[in-house]
């Protein structure tokens, strides 16, 4: 529990220290303009490279399960007969 306890401090004074520095930030007068202004276009930017990195994780993992599944798919036909081509010649119709 003391662990538990440990981590819970810490996020909580982080994010009071982060809260109280950008409040700062923001409630500033002619100073805090440029402030904002700075971190808006910041933001603007970080907010694209994360889009960036979203579609090219995107892209890969789709790539990665497109390959998986194209294994998976020559795996099964290799081991599990094609019961069409097996029966095609079956005549069902005579009797014996």
């Amino acid at each position: 529990m003391g662990k538990h306890s440990n981590i819970s401090l810490l996020i909580v004074a982080a994010g009071s220290f982060i809260g109280g520095v950008g409040l700062g930030v923001f409630i500033a007068t002619d100073q805090g303009k440029k402030t904002r202004q700075w971190v808006s276009s910041h933001a603007s930017d970080f907010s694209k490279w994360i889009d960036d990195k979203k579609n090219v994780t995107l892209q890969k993992s789709s790539d990665q399960l497109h390959k998986i599944q194209s294994r998976m798919e020559k795996s099964y036909k290799n081991t599990i007969p094609d019961l069409y081509n097996a029966t095609e010649h079956i005549d069902f119709n005579s009797s014996n």
